[in-house]
């Protein structure tokens, strides 16, 4: 396969087997294989979830997909647009893309032909304001897997564990540095 491939490291809505990876995305995919970033924390909202970059955080489980290099700035392109990337430094990002290195798990070692161990791909973090726009609802996710949200949402919210709806929790605020998100409670 070669070098020939640009990876992106999908975690909710766009994993395959989810509603947005459609046609147009999986006809750029050269491979994908399951995946871990480490790293970072992921939180569930109603409708899509939202990565945190967070050392020592709650990891997020998730895909690499290989693209197709010929592809690649198309599928960023449409990419950039779902997830309400603008450009770098727009005020109006819901996420911005970044890098990040993540684990790759390949379920089928042989029909791997991608990187193994630690991967450099593209990912999707929430801005701050993005995620302050967003907090309402919010569960920050035990198992850091998408795949999970029904039975966490249910379980957390009859808990009452939701990042904005007690009012009795601290408030909030989100911290980047140097690219490095994190939710400071004040």
């Amino acid at each position: 396969m070669g070098n020939r491939y640009h990876a992106v490291f999908v975690y909710g809505t766009l994993m395959p087997g989810q509603d947005a990876y459609d046609d147009s995305l999986a006809r750029a995919v050269v491979a994908q294989a399951p995946a871990y970033w480490a790293d970072a924390s992921l939180y569930l909202g109603p409708a899509y979830p939202m990565a945190i970059r967070s050392r020592g955080g709650t990891g997020i489980h998730g895909w690499v997909l290989l693209l197709n290099e010929q592809l690649f700035d198309q599928i960023l392109y449409r990419l950039d647009e779902y997830e309400g990337y603008f450009g770098e430094d727009d005020p109006d990002n819901l996420y911005t893309r970044q890098l990040a290195r993540v684990q790759v798990l390949p379920e089928d070692a042989e029909s791997w032909e991608g990187p193994t161990r630690d991967v450099q791909v593209y990912v999707y973090v929430a801005t701050p304001q993005g995620f302050a726009q967003n907090r309402d609802g919010m569960l920050l996710s035990p198992s850091g897997d998408w795949r999970n949200r029904a039975k966490e949402y249910e379980l957390l919210q009859g808990n009452g564990d939701t990042i904005a709806d007690d009012p009795s929790d601290p408030p909030l605020e989100v911290k980047c540095q140097d690219g490095h998100c994190q939710i400071v409670y004040k």
